[in-house]
């Protein structure tokens, strides 16, 4: 890469080039990005971004025109859109409420779902063609810290995080439920919960029906996650959660990559706040599948 940097994203993009954004180094933030060429082997600079993000207080929506869309959730209503074809980066409307820790998915013709975050039900769908925001069915639960993902027949996963944080204790309540919504009938469902209720989870395609929950945080009594060794698959047609193989080491905010064999590769990631894994583990095969998770 042009720019050291950690804390940052990366996405492939529709073209099969890889965006690098935000993160920092170690003496700032950085709103640079740049672009890697597999063809070519190259890393570009890239437009700058209109502010500075880190993770986890960012992510990101694949939107179906090729657009990606960059959500900030830290106490914030600001969004920007990458644009690939034209190397821009342009400030959307802002969300229809201040959120932090919440999480976005994408939905069909180039639309995308915000929900959540600290003390927050309510939902808004983004519509990129009119730059605006509306309204969604609001989640069952509160749910800070979670997942998000697209599922194959169109429906939408939340999962993992917590539903309360008190500031006083640090103690977060995580919650085991998993809740499903349908842009259809602009509804949500309960499935089957998580026998082990996690924090900063890593998710990855487990095939055609099934996605993979990958290590997380768990509480420790004391406020302070630690990370879980804990793997699961979720069937999202029978709406039922196995347990798979544990991890060796426990790790949350850790990458996770399904490779064309069906291994899953699973790196990076903290042990907990003070010590930062690099180690890689490589997970049991797993059915070969088109990876729904972006």
């Amino acid at each position: 890469m042009n720019t050291f940097r950690y804390k940052h994203q990366m996405v492939t993009l529709r073209d099969g080039r890889v965006l690098a954004y935000a993160g920092a180094d170690n003496t700032r933030d950085w709103s640079a990005s740049e672009v890697y060429d597999p063809a070519t082997g190259i890393w570009t600079p890239a437009a700058n971004m209109n502010s500075w993000y880190l993770k986890p207080y960012v992510s990101h929506v694949q939107l179906t025109d090729g657009r990606l869309l960059v959500v900030d959730h830290y106490w914030a209503s600001s969004c920007e859109v990458f644009d690939p074809t034209t190397n821009t980066w342009t400030p959307t409307s802002p969300t229809p409420e201040v959120r932090t820790l919440s999480s976005a998915a994408p939905l069909p013709n180039s639309k995308a779902i915000l929900c959540g975050g600290l003390d927050l039900l309510s939902c808004a769908i983004y519509d990129a063609s009119a730059d605006t925001w509306s309204a969604a069915a609001p989640m069952p639960r509160t749910r800070a810290d979670f997942a998000m993902t697209p599922l194959t027949d169109g429906r939408v996963l939340a999962v993992f995080g917590y539903t309360h944080w008190d500031q006083w204790t640090n103690v977060l309540a995580l919650t085991p439920f998993i809740d499903i919504y349908d842009p259809v009938r602009d509804s949500w469902t309960t499935a089957d919960g998580l026998a082990t209720p996690r924090g900063y989870p890593a998710l990855v395609s487990s095939g055609p029906d099934s996605i993979m929950f990958v290590g997380g945080s768990e509480n420790t009594g004391g406020g302070y996650p630690v990370g879980s060794t804990v793997c699961e698959v979720f069937n999202h047609n029978a709406g039922t959660v196995t347990p798979c193989p544990r991890l060796n080491v426990g790790r949350f905010l850790c990458d996770t990559h399904r490779m064309s064999s069906g291994v899953v590769m699973a790196h990076g990631g903290y042990q907990n706040y003070d010590f930062w894994e690099d180690s890689i583990e490589l997970l049991a095969d797993m059915p070969a599948s088109t990876d729904t998770t972006g």
